[in-house]
């Protein structure tokens, strides 16, 4: 099933911040849970940093929260846009009331 969800987003500079509006899906496989991420809209000056449209993100459970796994493709990726998935990432599980390792 797919969900919606309009992350607010501070770039690291704080030279702009808006809304990127991003359609997800998650599904659990015992103790994994992924996340598949497609953006669908974006505030204008995102698209200097934000050049991937799709993304995944894994997290393994560990007791009652969820830990996030490294990403080895993530080498590849922008400082902004790691710092974006990872606050995208949290956005969705406060969303889905998904409680997350510290």
């Amino acid at each position: 099933m797919k969900k919606e969800i309009s992350v607010e987003y501070k770039q690291v500079d704080n030279t702009s911040t808006g809304a990127i509006v991003i359609n997800y899906s998650m599904d659990k496989d015992n103790d994994a849970l992924n996340l598949v991420c497609m953006v669908t809209s974006f505030y204008p000056e995102a698209s200097t940093w934000l050049r991937m449209r799709k993304f995944g993100m894994r997290a393994v459970s560990r007791g009652k929260a969820y830990m996030p796994v490294f990403d080895h493709d993530a080498i590849d990726r922008s400082v902004e846009m790691s710092l974006f998935i990872d606050h995208a990432y949290k956005m969705i599980m406060k969303q889905e009331n998904i409680t997350m390792t510290a």
